[in-house]
């Protein structure tokens, strides 16, 4: 495993990672929950710090630090 910066290709695999494993974010009536936002949120404060971990090309796991 690779544990890398994020990357906005990284996108759609987080999201998807995030809805396996939070079911709350599948929840359309929390839109505080929204993966996307989230993302977006992370990427304009502290983009340094939004981690991901890739094998086989594939993301795995995330980390993001506050």
């Amino acid at each position: 495993m690779i544990i890398r910066t994020f990357d906005a290709g990284d996108r759609e695999a987080v999201i998807a990672l995030w809805r396996d494993v939070f079911p709350e974010y599948a929840d359309t009536s929390r839109p505080q929950r929204d993966p996307a936002l989230s993302i977006a949120n992370k990427m304009r404060t502290q983009p340094e710090l939004f981690f991901v971990g890739v094998l086989d090309d594939c993301v795995i796991g995330s980390h993001v630090r506050v």
